[in-house]
C-alpha cells in the first residue's frame, strides 16, 4: 500500500441524499490510492452507510466505512484522528463535497509540503450550480507564514484548512462529544503548536448551506446556542493559557472573533429581557476568563463594532433587533 498523503473525515450521519456526491468527490482516480477517507456514520439509520460500503468495496485500500454509537460530530473526528495514517488530515461534512480538481492540487501539493497548515480557497452555496468562493488568497497572498507573526486579514473556518496530522495530536486535539459547533475547536487549538501556514489559490471544499436541519440554521441555533456558549467559554479560557506563546496574537484574534460570532447568533434569539440577560452574562464570564477576548472582540467585524457600542450604552442598541433580525446573516 502507498503511503498516505492525507486522510479525510467524513462525518455522516443520516445523509442517504448526499453521501454519494460527497464520496464521488473524494474518489479521484489518479490521486485515490493517496487518501484515507473515514466515513464515519455516527449512529445514522438510513442508508448512509451502504453507499459507503459500496464504494468500499471499489476502494478497499481508501474508503474505510465505520458506523459506530451516536456520539455526535466530536466523535466522528476522534474517531478519524486516532486512527490516521495520512500525512495531512481534513474535515468533511457528509452533505457537503469537495471540488475534485481542487482536491487533486491539493494532494499534489501536500506530497512535498512541510507547512503545518495549509489554507484554500473554499466555495459555499445551496447547490453545486449556485457557488461563491471565499477567496482567502486575494487578501493574504501566497508564501509561508511565520505564525507568529501572522495574523490573517479575515477570520477562517475549518473548511479552509488542512492540517500537518501530527500537529493536532501535538495540541492534544479531542473534541467534546454529544455537542454541536464543535469545529471552532478544531480551528483554534492546532494555531498553539504550529508553526507555519501557507495559503493557496485554488477552491478544495464546497459548504452547503440552507438545507434544513443543518447545525448552523437559524432554528438548530435557537435550540443549541448554549452548546455555542460553552465553546465560547473554553476557548476564552485556552486563549487565556496561551498568553506567553509566540502565537498568542493569531489565537487570540481568532478566539475573540468566535466570541464576536456567538453574540452575533444568541441575537437570532426572541427580543426579551432573558435573552438580553444571557448575552450580557456570557460577555461578563468571557471578560472574566480573558480580559483580551472581551477587548478584541469588540473589533471583530459588524458584530464586534455593534457589541462595542452596546457595552458603551448599557446594551441599549439591543431592543432594536427587533426590527433588524430579519437582515442577520446565519
Amino acid at each position: 500500500m502507498s503511503k498516505k498523503v492525507l486522510t479525510v473525515s467524513v462525518a455522516a450521519y443520516n445523509v442517504e441524499a448526499y453521501i454519494e456526491n460527497a464520496l464521488r468527490s473524494l474518489c479521484v482516480p489518479e490521486i485515490i490510492d493517496k487518501l484515507e477517507i473515514f466515513v464515519v456514520d455516527d449512529g445514522g439509520t438510513d442508508g448512509t452507510l451502504g453507499i459507503a460500503k459500496a464504494f468500499a468495496a471499489r476502494y478497499p485500500a481508501s474508503v474505510f466505512p465505520v458506523h459506530k454509537e451516536n456520539g455526535g460530530y466530536g466523535s466522528t473526528v476522534n474517531y478519524s484522528l486516532s486512527h490516521a495514517t495520512g500525512k495531512y488530515f481534513k474535515l468533511l461534512d457528509g452533505d457537503d463535497w469537495f471540488d475534485s480538481e481542487g482536491l487533486r492540487r491539493l494532494v499534489s501539493e501536500l506530497e512535498n509540503s512541510a507547512v503545518d497548515i495549509v489554507m484554500n480557497n473554499y466555495k459555499t452555496g445551496p447547490d453545486p450550480e449556485h457557488l461563491t468562493v471565499r477567496d482567502f488568497y486575494a487578501e493574504e497572498g501566497g508564501g509561508v507564514k511565520d505564525l507568529s507573526s501572522f495574523v490573517a486579514k479575515r477570520d477562517f473556518g475549518m473548511w479552509a484548512m488542512t492540517f500537518r496530522t501530527e500537529i493536532l495530536r501535538a495540541c492534544g486535539l479531542t473534541l467534546p462529544e454529544h455537542v454541536l459547533y464543535t469545529d471552532a475547536l478544531v480551528v483554534a487549538y492546532p494555531l498553539a503548536a504550529a508553526k507555519t501556514m501557507r495559503f493557496f489559490d485554488f477552491s478544495v471544499y464546497c459548504y452547503r448551506v440552507g438545507r434544513d436541519g443543518q447545525s448552523m440554521s437559524k432554528e438548530a441555533i435557537k435550540k443549541h446556542y448554549r452548546e455555542m456558549i460553552g465553546l465560547d467559554e473554553r476557548l476564552a479560557a485556552f486563549c487565556a493559557r496561551q498568553e506567553s506563546s509566540p502565537n498568542y496574537p493569531i489565537i487570540r484574534k481568532r478566539v475573540s472573533e468566535y466570541h464576536a460570532g456567538t453574540v452575533h447568533f444568541m441575537l437570532l434569539l426572541p427580543v426579551c429581557r432573558e435573552s438580553l440577560r444571557e448575552i450580557k452574562a456570557l460577555d461578563k464570564r468571557v471578560r472574566a476568563i480573558s480580559e483580551d477576548v472581551y477587548r478584541f472582540s469588540g473589533q471583530a467585524g459588524h458584530t464586534g463594532a455593534l457589541l462595542r457600542v452596546m457595552r458603551r450604552t448599557g446594551y441599549l442598541p439591543y431592543w432594536g433587533m427587533k426590527f433588524l433580525q430579519g437582515k442577520l446573516k446565519y
